[in-house]
């Protein structure tokens, strides 16, 4: 782990941020207000050093990822109001894509694909008292020229508590192989 920590407008900020792992690498900057991380690893290697704490037997992993994560708080401490509370609004967004996955679990049938695309974004909160909302979401699966596309139709109030989220989903593509996955 290596980082260039500054100190900008009274808050520390990771300049320039690396990790490596011999499953996982993560580059980027990240402060309180805003982050940009680039992601890239290895699933056979996640599942060796998973290994080493969890038994995994029978599970099967393989293929390389890469992605982007990010965040940035609302502007000038912006808040949006949500059932009843001001939140310190984020706007989120990530994207994930596995070159050449193998996933097979124990009792089940391996499944492999050419490439596995997954996309996020939407806004959550924070309130006073800590509990995350997420205030909108969207998303998609892509295998191939099969999409799985969701997004969520009202707020989740208390991602700790909620015991339900309302979204909608599309599928384009042949159905049938969708289930056998």
């Amino acid at each position: 782990l290596g980082a260039d920590i500054i100190q900008r407008d009274g808050l520390p900020k990771l300049d320039q941020l690396l990790s490596r792992a011999d499953f996982l690498s993560v580059e980027g900057t990240a402060d309180l207000q805003q982050a940009n991380l680039k992601l890239a690893g290895d699933l056979a290697k996640l599942q060796q050093q998973l290994g080493q704490f969890l038994d995994l037997s029978g599970w099967q992993l393989a293929g390389t990822m890469a992605g982007e994560l990010g965040w940035q708080l609302a502007p000038d401490a912006a808040t949006v109001t949500a059932p009843g509370r001001g939140l310190q609004s984020l706007a989120w967004s990530n994207r994930l894509a596995i070159e050449q996955p193998l996933i097979g679990l124990p009792g089940q049938p391996i499944w492999t694909e050419s490439r596995i695309e997954l996309d996020a974004n939407g806004t959550a909160a924070v309130d006073a008292d800590a509990r995350c909302s997420l205030l909108s979401g969207s998303g998609a699966v892509r295998l191939g020229a099969e999409q799985l596309q969701w997004r969520l139709t009202e707020p989740v109030v208390d991602l700790a508590t909620a015991p339900r989220w309302a979204a909608e989903c599309t599928l384009t593509g042949s159905l049938g192989r969708w289930l056998q996955q």
